[in-house]
């Protein structure tokens, strides 16, 4: 993974916990790196240890790490220079939903070596759809429940997002995502 996805990590528990929590994870994860380069690709092992160690030490399981972060994620973006590819996916969650591959498309420009998940969203009624998800990397759709939270959070919509099936055989993992 690229390193603007352990950076993103590194301060969402820099942010909520203080730097000397973080110095605690890197040593338990036994990663010995000064900083996360943005544009650099990491090994995606390195991610994993990072949610395990934030895992035993903060208490919680790794499905709720990356949950908080996959809804870190949608804001960390934002502040991070991607705020006008977040504005050109869509201007409503439906628009957005059906649009996440167009914009992982466009940072792939910047990000040439991305192995990007992709999407299909489905319309079930005016406000309940449903979302196939398919990675290369396994256990990260505890993540998309995240995203999906806080992009109901970026469009001031409450949300109920439950994960309906885990990886079946063709590699789909579905949620059903309602508005409120």
């Amino acid at each position: 993974m690229y390193g603007l996805v352990n950076k993103a990590i590194e301060d969402l528990i820099c942010k909520e916990f203080g730097e000397d929590k973080w110095d605690e994870i890197l040593e338990d994860s036994g990663i010995d790196i000064d900083g996360f380069i943005s544009m650099d690709n990491y090994d995606d092992d390195i991610t994993y240890s990072l949610v395990g160690s934030i895992s035993r030490i903060l208490g919680i399981s790794s499905d709720q790490v990356l949950e908080t972060f996959g809804k870190f994620w949608t804001t960390y973006t934002a502040t991070k220079g991607y705020e006008d590819i977040l504005l050109m996916t869509g201007n409503n969650i439906e628009e957005f939903l059906f649009n996440i591959d167009e914009l992982h498309s466009r940072i792939t420009v910047t990000y040439p070596e991305m192995i990007p998940p992709k999407f299909t969203a489905y319309k079930i009624t005016d406000n309940h759809f449903e979302l196939e998800y398919r990675s290369k990397r396994s256990g990260l759709a505890p993540m998309v429940i995240g995203l999906l939270e806080g992009i109901g959070d970026r469009f001031n919509k409450s949300v109920s997002v439950s994960q309906i099936s885990t990886i079946d055989d063709s590699g789909v993992d579905k949620f059903s995502f309602i508005i409120n």
